[in-house]
C-alpha cells in the first residue's frame, strides 16, 4: 500500500468542514469520491488544522505506486 498526503490551503479563510452545509465540505467530498473511482485506489479522506482552518489535509491509500501514477495521468 502507497499512503499519499497532500496538503494545501483554502481559498476562504474561514472554511468550516465541520458545517454539512459547506459548499467547500460538498466540492472536496465530490473530488474525493472522483479519487476513489480511480483504479487502486483504497480510501480516501481529508482533515482540517484546528490551528489553522484554512489548512487542509487529503489521505488517499493506493495499492500501488503504479496506481497512483496512472491516477495522475487520467484526464
Amino acid at each position: 500500500m502507497i499512503s499519499e498526503i497532500a496538503i494545501f490551503e483554502a481559498s476562504a479563510a474561514n472554511v468550516d468542514l465541520a458545517d454539512p452545509d459547506s459548499p467547500y465540505k460538498a466540492n472536496l467530498e465530490k473530488q474525493l469520491k472522483t479519487i476513489l473511482a480511480s483504479d487502486g485506489a483504497q480510501a480516501a479522506y481529508y482533515a482540517q488544522v484546528i490551528e489553522k482552518p484554512h489548512i487542509i489535509i487529503l489521505f488517499i491509500n493506493w495499492d500501488t505506486l503504479d496506481s497512483h501514477i496512472n491516477a495522475r495521468k487520467a484526464p
